[in-house]
């Protein structure tokens, strides 16, 4: 009787966690403006910009875990101008917590901590040797 017990609560937990992955993708799919860039480079300094730009998110069906991403950004700091465009799909590896693949290959994890129906924080951690932090709306 404990052994169905158990198969009943790992049941519910396990159909509880895929709805907050198919709610994960559902909230953040779509096309989204870039409103501001926290940058931290490999020796901690942080660096706000204004940026210009969009990052697009579409599943590969409804509630798909898999799909394809695109992050198109440019920004001016004191030294240079920066353009960074990227795409490739991704694969949800937890509720919040995405692994970003690269058309050329490499891989990087990607997080939305946070998000509502119109807004979005979206972070690289470790994308090129920085931490890239995004303020995202609709």
């Amino acid at each position: 009787m404990k052994i169905y017990k158990s198969l009943l609560y790992l049941s519910i937990i396990l159909l509880l966690s895929c709805d907050k992955q198919k709610a994960t993708i559902k909230e953040i799919e779509g096309q989204w403006n870039i409103q501001k860039l926290h940058l931290i480079d490999p020796l901690g300094f942080k660096i706000i910009v204004v940026p210009t730009g969009t990052v697009s998110i579409s599943p590969n069906g409804k509630n798909s875990p898999t799909g394809r991403y695109s992050i198109d950004l440019s920004y001016i700091t004191e030294v240079d101008t920066v353009i960074l465009q990227l795409q490739g799909e991704y694969q949800q590896t937890g509720n919040k917590e995405f692994t970003m693949t690269r058309a050329a290959g490499s891989a990087f994890t990607a997080l939305t901590p946070y998000f509502t129906k119109n807004d979005l924080q979206f972070d690289l951690p470790n994308l090129d040797n920085k931490g890239h932090y995004f303020i995202l709306n609709r």
